[in-house]
């Protein structure tokens, strides 16, 4: 049931930051992927032990810089590459 209340576009933002915190991991992901995800709470995800959790931080445009910066040394290479891109990205605008 809260994966599927992670997919609701209208759910306020406590509740999202009570997903973020979820033992199941598909629930974190899909927190992580959220566009209005806060950035306190992806800055928290970007150390989630899950790898596809992970890689949703590393492409969510609203992921702190630092984080990014830490995600960018990370040894998986589709986190690494999206991290870079992000900074890239933000470097440019």
């Amino acid at each position: 049931m809260r994966f599927w209340v992670a997919f609701n576009r209208t759910i306020p933002v406590e509740v999202i930051r009570i997903l973020s915190a979820d033992s199941d991991w598909r629930v974190r992901d899909k927190v992580a992927s959220r566009k209005d995800t806060p950035g306190d709470i992806l800055e928290v995800l970007s150390r989630d032990t899950h790898e596809a959790v992970l890689s949703s931080v590393a492409g969510n445009p609203r992921t702190p810089v630092a984080a990014l910066r830490v995600l960018s040394r990370h040894p998986w290479n589709q986190i690494r590459e999206k991290s870079l891109r992000q900074l890239q990205n933000r470097s440019e605008a």
